[in-house]
């Protein structure tokens, strides 16, 4: 066992198979924490997968889910090879405006808290919708859920593909917060700026493929917002459409100049690409870890997506993650630009060439 252990430290071999029942820690909660440390013995940590063998003690599976070791990954970014960017995909990933990043971080830091059902939850809506539609997207509040007078409430945009038969890309990032007043900058106005910024850049450009860009509510309840979303999308049959996801969640703090992307093992293809493209277009190393949970891109994974979230290196995380100190202050401004950088560039790149 510690010879498997070993391997998965430092390749990106597939673990292999063996004979216990594993379980991976779906629970961000310390209190969880705690009682999983005392009661299950842990297999593999590294990054945000944590995994561990199963006990004598019942698993719960509110807080533990069953996984097959093949569905494990951890590829360093010295087993990626550098991208060959086109050099318009590079010059329009370019125009990514530092300026407009910290006017948006500036506006959605004023609201004391967006937490779902809070005043400034609500005002961050009419922000995002009203955004989107001054770029002039159609945009909608799509609400699922009514909880004592509050709607919770996911805001879509649509961008129009130029192609017959097109598929869609869909951009995302949760704007609700854990309520701490008037913090909340990295996790995750980031990624919320993050949607929008790409919105401002990909409305002046003409597509193959549909675009959604989409901010999502009570994500910090338990992906609540991203969960209604991808039920819909399978209620209507919709979800073969879907081409890529990308999620933005957490990508403004930066300790260990690392790029973490997070997918399920059967899309590593194109998180090879997205990795490729940081090693390319960014000045920092790139790592892929499977299997994904804990954020929207978990949502549509799940539901046969190819959808990858990038994030900072949890390993090295804000250590004022879901505290009163997550403020603007403690943001390293080249490193949420280069994300987004990159994200604009997988989704251009993708577009070019299917």
């Amino acid at each position: 066992m510690s010879y498997l252990l070993k391997s998965l430290l430092i390749c990106s071999f597939l673990i292999p198979a063996a004979f216990a029942q594993y379980f991976q820690v779906i629970s961000s909660n310390p209190q969880d924490w705690k009682y999983i440390h005392q009661n299950y013995k842990t297999f593999y940590q590294k990054n945000r997968i944590w995994i561990v063998e199963e006990s004598k003690v019942k698993a719960d599976l509110r807080l533990l889910r069953p996984i097959t070791l093949s569905e494990v990954k951890f590829i360093p970014s010295s087993q990626v090879r550098k991208a060959t960017v086109h050099p318009r995909i590079r010059q329009l990933s370019n125009e990514v405006d530092l300026n407009r990043i910290k006017e948006h971080m500036e506006r959605l830091l004023s609201v004391e808290s967006r937490s779902m059902g809070a005043e400034g939850n609500k005002w961050t809506q009419d922000y995002i919708k009203n955004e989107f539609e001054a770029l002039g997207f159609p945009a909608e509040k799509k609400c699922y859920r009514s909880y004592y007078g509050s709607e919770y409430c996911n805001i879509i945009a649509h961008k129009t593909g130029v192609q017959k038969d097109a598929k869609t890309i869909m951009i995302m990032g949760h704007f609700d917060t854990v309520g701490r007043p008037y913090a909340g900058a990295d996790d995750n106005t980031s990624g919320t700026i993050g949607v929008l910024e790409l919105a401002t850049i990909l409305a002046q450009i003409p597509t193959k493929h549909n675009i959604e860009f989409i901010a999502f509510d009570a994500e910090e309840r338990g992906l609540y917002g991203s969960k209604a979303y991808a039920k819909e999308l399978e209620t209507q049959g919709l979800l073969q459409n879907y081409r890529l996801a990308l999620n933005m969640d957490m990508i403004a703090f930066n300790k260990s100049d690392i790029i973490s992307i997070e997918t399920d093992a059967a899309y590593e293809a194109d998180a090879q690409r997205l990795a490729s493209l940081i090693q390319s277009l960014t000045t920092y190393k790139s790592e892929i870890n499977t299997p994904a949970w804990g954020s929207d891109h978990a949502s549509f994974t799940k539901k046969g997506i190819s959808a990858h979230l990038t994030i900072e290196d949890w390993d090295n995380h804000n250590p004022c993650y879901h505290q009163s100190c997550d403020t603007i202050d403690k943001l390293d401004w080249n490193f949420f630009e280069s994300i987004i950088r990159v994200n604009l560039a997988m989704v251009l790149e993708t577009d070019l060439k299917n």
